[in-house]
């Protein structure tokens, strides 16, 4: 339901001129051009963004993403670097323009999260807890809380393996409101290597028991 669909707030506020917020890989997005273009169209686009990543240290492949886009002209065309922001970063960025377009484009993204959260919870329809930990529910699929999922089954939460895991397994893993969640079934796999490790360790035990 979600997946490259703007959020029910979009579609209104849209008509009046607020950004689209769109929806990538689990995380909601805004397009840098067309904010820069809502919150100030005197400055050079290229320019305002740059200056504000290395002021306020936003950090590529976290807060924001880029890539090279071919615009058509009269005559040939050229390549120009688009950006797409976290909401996080959008929001931040319309905070610091510190005028009444910022606050209320600031405004409008919260709204706009606001009722994302509403209609995931809305999708939290029966499905069961693993381990007690209760699931989201996104296009009939339970998405659970990674940590507390890790919590749940007595593993490390700061090991630092999540990157790794997200590396090999990306399909296993989704982002909802910043944080990680994780499919059904690889909340199982990691309940079923936990419970292979601690019958490593108790072997282990019953040898050296033995010896």
């Amino acid at each position: 339901m979600l997946h490259s669909k703007k959020v029910d707030a979009q579609t209104q506020n849209e008509q009046r001129g607020i950004i689209a917020i769109t929806e990538q890989n689990g995380k909601q997005t805004v397009d840098a051009r067309e904010l820069h273009r809502f919150l100030t169209g005197k400055r050079q686009f290229a320019n305002w963004i740059k200056s504000r990543i290395e002021d306020y240290g936003f950090v590529e492949n976290e807060d924001f993403t880029s890539f090279n886009k071919f615009v058509k002209r009269r005559k040939g065309g050229s390549v120009r670097k688009e950006y797409t922001l976290s909401l996080d970063m959008a929001k931040e960025l319309a905070m610091v323009e510190r005028n009444e377009k910022g606050r209320q484009a600031r405004r409008y993204f919260i709204e706009a999260e606001k009722k994302l959260r509403e209609i995931l919870l809305q999708e939290v329809a029966i499905v069961a807890p693993f381990m007690g930990v209760s699931p989201l529910v996104e296009n009939g699929k339970a998405w659970y809380c990674y940590l507390s999922v890790l919590k749940a089954i007595g593993n490390s939460t700061t090991s630092g393996s999540v990157a790794e895991r997200k590396r090999r397994y990306p399909n296993q893993f989704k982002m909802f409101f910043g944080r990680n969640f994780v499919s059904k079934e690889f909340c199982e796999f990691l309940q079923k290597t936990r419970e292979l490790r601690q019958l490593q360790l108790d072997l282990f035990n019953d040898q050296k028991t033995l010896q």
